[in-house]
């Protein structure tokens, strides 16, 4: 039975990028600090956004919750004018989510967070610190969770000239109800703290119900930075470093992704992903606007060989995924 315990929550740390060498990957703050501060200094540039992403392993349900800062005078999401402020303890923030189950619920709202240290809460939310983990609850969408504690955290932090920049994950097991409906998964729960423009990128990740992961991500200017691909199986990683291919494939009402590579010691992966969903938010300045689009999706192939062996989608077990695409499409 499917408890999350084979996740790992440190999975980040175990390979190689570009951004690692940039700064340091440990913290003496522990998650919860960076998750519940919201005196993060804000620049005019600066955008602090924390995001929990609920992916359902028993059915095609993806739930995320998105709390953004800003000090910024003129800002739109979706269309929507957001403004922010800070009275401690309540913060006025923009609060957007989407829940995808047989249909698409998206809101956009800007709302007055009350942040006591280990609970935040408003109109629209209530999650909470508690001893075995966290507690979600949306009573307008019938969602009540309970996120599942497991040590370790994904940290990065660096300095973009003289503005900060730091990124703090964890991947917990969830279970509860959303619209209603019991379910369990995988939580995406992440706090980025960022002082310069977006880069855009492409990005996905799938969780497996025997605890195997995969990712991929590609940043990109113009023309791609660099691209990663990775696999844990069994509790190792294998990074694809040679022939690495990342395609999104449009076309159709939603689009698809092809991956592929191999390691340095030979293992070979090949993946398919269709999505079956597509979510934009857009964040809009009076210069820019940058659309973030995500995709919930699954994967149909996943081909995995090392020596002998070969690995597929049936020796996995169940799966969610989340893919995104963003890019701006307004700027000076």
């Amino acid at each position: 039975m499917f408890d999350g315990t084979k996740f790992n929550s440190s999975f980040e740390r175990q390979y190689f990028n570009f951004e690692n060498r940039l700064g340091k990957v440990e913290t003496e703050e522990s998650f919860d600090q960076l998750f519940f501060d919201f005196d993060d200094r804000l620049y005019p540039w600066t955008t602090v956004y924390r995001y929990m992403l609920f992916m359902s392993l028993d059915d095609d349900i993806q739930l995320m919750v998105g709390i953004g800062q800003k000090n910024i005078p003129d800002y739109y999401i979706n269309g929507s004018k957001i403004t922010f402020g800070s009275s401690p303890p309540d913060y006025k923030v923009g609060l957007s989510y989407w829940c995808h189950s047989e249909d698409l619920i998206h809101k956009t709202k800007n709302e007055v967070i009350r942040n006591t240290g280990d609970k935040i809460t408003s109109e629209t939310l209530h999650f909470q610190r508690i001893d075995e983990g966290y507690i979600l609850k949306i009573d307008e969408m019938n969602t009540d969770l309970k996120i599942k504690e497991q040590d370790g955290h994904d940290f990065l932090r660096f300095k973009f000239i003289f503005s900060p920049f730091y990124r703090c994950n964890k991947y917990l097991p969830f279970y509860g109800t959303i619209l209603g409906k019991k379910t369990k998964g995988i939580a995406i729960m992440q706090k980025v703290n960022i002082n310069m423009p977006f880069i855009p990128w492409v990005w996905g990740r799938s969780f497996f119900e025997n605890g195997a992961q995969l990712n991929f991500y590609e940043p990109r200017v113009l023309v791609p930075l660099y691209k990663r691909l990775n696999f844990q199986i069994d509790g190792e990683v294998y990074k694809f470093e040679k022939s690495t291919k990342i395609e999104m494939i449009s076309g159709g009402k939603y689009p698809s992704w092809k991956l592929s590579g191999k390691t340095r010691r030979g293992e070979e992966l090949d993946v398919d992903i269709k999505s079956y969903a597509h979510i934009c938010n857009n964040f809009e300045t009076k210069r820019t606007c940058f659309s973030y689009s995500e995709y919930p999706s699954k994967v149909t192939k996943l081909k995995f060989k090392k020596g002998s062996k070969t690995i597929t989608l049936d020796d996995l077990g169940n799966g969610a995924t989340n893919c995104e695409n963003a890019h701006y499409t307004k700027k000076i």
